[in-house]
């Protein structure tokens, strides 16, 4: 798990890592943290203040970068990786899920 998306400051070589934008890392791993948070699509769509459709993309995407085989796998991964229990992240979301 050392190439965990889902760590930060890592990233998985899975895709064209070299051509991502930062704010595009940040995204997978706050929809991650909803997601870990038992947050719908929809739900993750009205907090982001993105589509569903997006929602549903990035999911996708997430079980690609983590080799994950359902969220099941993603949620395992961002627990070892301590992305649950991201400060940041945490602050950023109190209040608004």
């Amino acid at each position: 798990m050392s190439d965990s998306i889902l760590e930060k400051g890592k990233t998985s070589t899975s895709l064209n890592e070299e051509s991502a934008k930062p704010y595009f890392e940040e995204r997978i791993r706050e929809i991650t943290y909803l997601i870990c948070m038992e947050k719908t699509s929809k739900e993750i769509a009205e907090v982001m203040s993105l589509s569903v459709r997006t929602i549903e993309d990035y999911r996708a995407i997430i079980l690609e970068k983590t080799n994950s085989k359902n969220i099941v796998g993603v949620i395992k991964q961002a627990m070892a990786s301590g992305l649950v229990d991201d400060e940041l992240l945490k602050a950023k979301f109190n209040g608004r899920i």
